[in-house]
């Protein structure tokens, strides 16, 4: 018999003990009447085991109850356990739900706004794809690898490449809330198959697109996208992720880009896009890359942010930059003629420290999206 929360399951053992002891009938005698060892009808009497179709006809036999009755017992016992063993996995689940941004996913229509705590798991379980919230129990392991590894000081590639930032409360659930919600769009979005040759025919006529800031534009880069086998996808970020971008493979033929629109700037979206292109040219299928605040020293982010940089603004063009006197009018005739938006160059020279963030802000510009 198992009792949880007012639910009471008792095994059809229970009940064959109440006819032995009607008929004074001994286990040990039991047992042989039935052809099944002591051991086994010891655990069938405790509900240790289950019983079978093939007992309950040797119990019609032995105690002269129909066999279908045994079935209805077992069916039922099996049924209340199973009832139990889900609200036993409930409250184990509460704890989980408490560190879920239950309320930002509410406010934002991507689960259905529900005060019920049983319903939010049910809602959590749907969203996610996943029976049990137990799924994320090691979600801070799983995301934060890099983490753990910087405070041994071992630098490197890892599997996931994310590094918390060390000034900053990141909430790891609301990062794979993020990045689920940027799935479920994913697979609405038709794509091609990846072909890293129609990606680098693109590069060029996505890299057009930065000069003017017009959400035609990012329509064209999303289409651009799509042929390339690339699903891009722009969702505002959730509070505590402090996340630029994020680029996984979602089958073995199609790539998910998320970008967040986290500081809003063009020169930032336009160099977060890139870096992610920056990881499918360069890196493996295996590993989710995870643009986040405080990468540096990563390798794999490193290299992204290196072919970001020389994607938009070759080695050479930006030494050309450098040697000419920063000024806007400068700056935009170098844009012009490099097919960029002025901002692009302005946050490489401010992230390079040639200029300061205080000068030239008119150049920047918010992204239109």
């Amino acid at each position: 018999m198992k009792i949880f929360n007012n639910i009471v399951a008792v095994p059809p053992g229970e009940t064959i003990k109440d006819e032995l002891e009607f008929l004074k009938m001994s286990q040990v005698e039991f047992s042989k009447r039935m052809g099944i060892s002591e051991k086994h009808i010891s655990h069938l009497i405790n509900g240790e085991v289950a019983l079978t179709y093939d007992m309950a006809i040797k119990l019609e036999s032995v105690l002269g109850i129909e066999a279908s009755f045994w079935n209805n017992l077992e069916s039922k016992y099996r049924e209340v356990l199973a009832r139990i063993e889900e609200e036993e996995k409930q409250e184990k689940e509460i704890e989980i739900l408490d560190k879920m941004p239950v309320k930002e996913l509410i406010k934002r229509g991507w689960i259905n706004n529900t005060k019920d705590v049983k319903e939010q798991i049910r809602e959590l379980r749907s969203f996610f794809k996943i029976a049990s919230l137990d799924y994320f129990k090691n979600v801070e392991e799983k995301l934060l690898v890099v983490y753990n590894s910087l405070k041994e000081n071992k630098l490197g590639e890892e599997p996931i490449l994310f590094k918390k930032a060390l000034d900053k409360e990141i909430c790891e659930y609301s990062m794979a809330s993020w990045i689920r919600k940027a799935e479920i769009e994913a697979m609405e979005i038709e794509t091609k198959e990846f072909s890293k040759e129609k990606l680098e025919e693109n590069i060029e006529k996505m890299k057009a697109l930065t000069k003017e800031n017009k959400k035609e534009n990012i329509e064209e880069l999303k289409n651009l996208c799509n042929e390339s086998g690339i699903a891009l996808v722009i969702l505002p970020h959730l509070p505590k992720t402090y996340v630029d971008g994020v680029c996984k493979w979602i089958g073995k033929d199609k790539v998910l880009i998320v970008l967040s629109n986290r500081g809003k700037k063009l020169d930032r979206f336009w160099f977060n896009f890139f870096h992610e292109i920056g990881h499918i040219m360069k890196h493996g299928k295996k590993d989710i890359f995870i643009n986040a605040d405080e990468t540096l020293g990563m390798k794999g982010e490193e290299e992204a942010n290196l072919y970001a940089k020389n994607t938009l603004i070759s080695p050479k063009d930006f030494k050309a930059i450098k040697e000419m006197e920063l000024t806007k009018s400068n700056i935009c005739f170098m844009a012009n003629k490099l097919g960029v938006h002025p901002s692009i160059i302005l946050g490489r020279l401010q992230n390079e420290k040639l200029v300061d963030y205080k000068v030239l802000y008119e150049l920047k510009e918010d992204i239109n999206i």
